[in-house]
C-alpha cells in the first residue's frame, strides 16, 4: 500500500485513462458483457469524453510507484446544473449498433431521476466510471477513491451525487456508503426496438443496472 499515489486526474492522463478503461474496466463492465462488446465499439464516444473527464477536479486516479507509476484505479467524475445535458448524451447522438443500445440504456436511466428535484439542488456531481484494476482489489482503493471525490465535489459547491452502477460489485459499496437505490432496470428485461438485447448468461451475478444518489 505505501507505493500506491493518489491523485487528481490531468488532461495529460487522457491516453493512459484510455488505455485503462480499455484494459481494466470495459472487459468486466456487465452491460458490456451481456452486449458482447469490445473496446473498439466502446472507444469513440469514451475518447471524445474522456479530455472532460480527466478535467474534473473531482476525478481522482491511484498509480502503483513500485510497477512503473502504472494506473491500478480510476474514478471519474463530472459537475453538471440544472441546464446541463445527460452525461452520455453527446454520444449517444452519432452512436450506431451496440454501442447505441448501451448509451440509449444509461441516457434513458439518467432522465427518469431528478437529481435537482430539491430545489436547493443547484450543482450536481455525476461519478462516471470507478474501476479497480483486479489485481488490486479488496484493499480499500474504491473506497477511498469515491471518498476523495464526494470530498472535492461537496468543496466545489455540489449538493448531491449520483451514480449509475452497473455492477453489483460497485453497488453494493456505494451502499454501504450511504447512497439510495433511486432506480433500477433488469438487463434480462430491457428491451430496445422491441427486443431484449443483453445475454445474461455473460453478465454474472449482476442482475441490474442502478441509479443511486447521496446528498453532499
Amino acid at each position: 500500500m505505501a507505493d500506491l499515489e493518489y491523485g487528481v486526474t490531468k488532461p495529460e492522463d487522457v491516453d493512459e485513462l484510455n488505455q485503462f478503461l480499455a484494459e481494466s474496466f470495459f472487459p468486466r463492465e456487465p452491460m458490456t458483457m451481456g452486449l458482447e462488446m469490445t473496446w473498439e465499439d466502446h472507444r469513440k464516444w469514451v475518447t471524445d469524453s474522456m479530455g472532460v473527464w480527466a478535467s474534473c477536479a473531482a476525478s481522482f486516479l491511484v498509480r502503483d510507484k513500485s510497477k512503473g507509476n502504472m494506473i491500478v484505479g480510476v474514478k471519474l467524475s463530472k459537475f453538471a446544473g440544472r441546464d446541463s445535458g445527460l452525461t452520455f448524451e453527446e454520444g449517444l447522438k452519432t452512436a450506431t449498433g451496440k454501442t447505441k443500445i448501451f448509451l440509449n440504456m444509461v441516457c434513458e436511466m439518467e432522465s427518469a431521476i431528478n437529481v435537482f428535484e430539491d430545489e436547493s439542488v443547484d450543482k450536481a456531481l455525476d461519478f462516471v466510471i470507478l474501476c479497480v484494476h483486479k489485481d488490486y482489489v479488496r484493499r480499500g482503493i474504491a473506497t477511498k477513491l469515491v471518498e476523495m471525490a464526494e470530498k472535492r465535489g461537496k468543496e466545489l459547491g455540489a449538493q448531491i451525487v449520483g451514480v449509475q452502477a452497473t455492477n453489483c460489485i460497485s453497488q453494493n459499496l456505494f451502499k454501504k456508503m450511504g447512497y439510495t437505490v433511486r432506480k433500477a432496470v433488469v438487463y434480462g428485461t430491457y428491451e430496445f426496438e422491441g427486443k431484449r438485447v443483453f445475454n445474461t448468461s455473460l453478465q454474472g451475478k449482476t442482475t441490474c443496472l442502478q441509479i443511486l444518489t447521496k446528498p453532499l
